[in-house]
């Protein structure tokens, strides 16, 4: 009597599956399907025991649209379905990391805020290139890489320089002597570093923003040089041009 763990065992043991000589189209059809079952099962098995792995989610999912590093996560999002992903990095050469975290993506305007918060969020999506870049108040060249972006989707800010994206959580803090973007990691022990300015940058955990049409100026630096805002000499200012794909349809 053949039972249902002996045919899953056959299966298992034999992945490439009934050679073309013994099985009909059907048949081998049928296979691919029961053994692409048993690896969903083992997907979704892997998702509540906390063992899934980024290519499981491919799997499931395919390719993500977007995503980016965030501290030492890398996050992969699904706009269309709602959700994010959480994952961390292999511990060695060829080996996968693990999901840590499923999300729902939050709106893109968080509930509560303002109407000027919400007019300013909107404007900010998108793809922003980099026009020019001040240094102490002097004008300099670009870097040598000419395609530094800064790409902005939902509630994430996402740099990308050389072909490494690393983003950022972020929310708008808006008042009469400044507009600024906050920054924040969905890891605390590293969200707290980030709060504090410490590491290798020692950068404010917020930027300055202003909008002039179609440019965006943004400022980085240390807190105590952000807050004399733009006229501060000792920060780096970036001027961006909110890219508009060309439509050459007649």
């Amino acid at each position: 009597m053949i039972t249902m763990p002996c045919v899953i065992a056959a299966l298992l043991s034999n992945p490439i599956g009934p050679s073309d000589g013994l099985a009909s189209e059907p048949i081998a059809r049928g296979y691919e399907l029961v053994a692409q079952g048993l690896y969903y099962y083992r997907c979704l098995r892997d998702f509540g025991g906390g063992r899934a792995t980024p290519s499981q989610v491919d799997c499931l999912l395919g390719e993500p649209p977007s995503g980016c590093c965030l501290g030492s996560y890398n996050s992969w999002r699904y706009p269309l379905l709602g959700l994010e992903f959480l994952c961390t990095e292999g511990k060695g050469a060829g080996e996968e990391g693990t999901i840590v975290a499923v999300r729902r993506m939050p709106p893109m305007v968080p509930p509560g805020a303002s109407d000027a918060e919400g007019k300013d969020i909107r404007a900010l999506q998108g793809f922003w290139e980099l026009d020019s870049v001040e240094v102490g108040g002097k004008k300099e060249k670009p870097p040598r890489s000419g395609n530094l972006c800064l790409v902005i989707e939902g509630d994430h800010l996402v740099i990308c320089d050389g072909g490494v994206a690393v983003g950022f959580c972020y929310k708008l803090q808006r008042s009469e002597n400044r507009t600024a973007i906050s920054l924040s990691l969905p890891d605390p022990d590293e969200n707290a570093q980030l709060q504090k300015g410490v590491g290798v940058l020692e950068l404010a955990p917020y930027i300055l923003y202003a909008f002039d049409g179609d440019k965006l100026r943004i400022a980085w630096g240390k807190a105590e040089h952000l807050k004399d805002g733009f006229g501060s000499k000792n920060i780096t200012v970036m001027t961006l041009t909110h890219f508009r794909p060309k439509d050459n349809r007649k």
